[in-house]
């Protein structure tokens, strides 16, 4: 199974009022854990499109630092200045690092950004039944005291 992080939001359903059950500071307590919840769910999905967004520019970059060293290494002009072709190769050697630097920084913001995120989104769903199940009990428990 894979991790679609663009899927609608899990945390939709808001908890309901225990009328009278629990105190008003539990009840608020409540409210205001379920808005936080809500809020690091959507943006859980903001960081990973911006880690991703990130990870192809960075990609992309080197890409076209890529070629440019290239396309300057095989040049006419290299092949008449001695002192350019050394600046010139000095640049290809670095643009070299520079692409073993990109690949290991995608690496990293993936094992440190993108995996745990997979881990942390996969808690919503869960939260929301556990509130689904909230909810069914207190309705249960409303429905017998009357």
């Amino acid at each position: 199974m894979t991790w679609n992080p663009l899927k609608k939001n899990c945390m939709t359903q808001k908890p309901a009022l225990s009328q009278g059950l629990a105190s008003y500071e539990d009840e608020r307590t409540l409210e205001l854990t379920y808005n936080k919840l809500q809020e690091l769910e959507e943006n859980t999905r903001k960081v990973y499109k911006e880690v991703k967004t990130t990870e192809e520019c960075l990609l992309e970059l080197h890409k076209a630092e890529d070629k440019l060293a290239s396309d300057l290494c095989n040049s006419q002009i290299l092949q008449e200045d001695d002192e350019l072709k050394s600046v010139c190769n000095q640049y290809g050697d670095a643009v070299y690092q520079m692409g073993h630097r990109t690949e290991d920084l995608v690496d990293l913001s993936q094992r440190t950004v993108v995996e745990p995120l997979k881990k942390l989104s996969g808690e919503f769903p869960q939260i929301q039944n556990a509130i689904k199940r909230r909810d069914l009990t207190l309705a249960e428990t409303l429905r017998a005291q009357n």
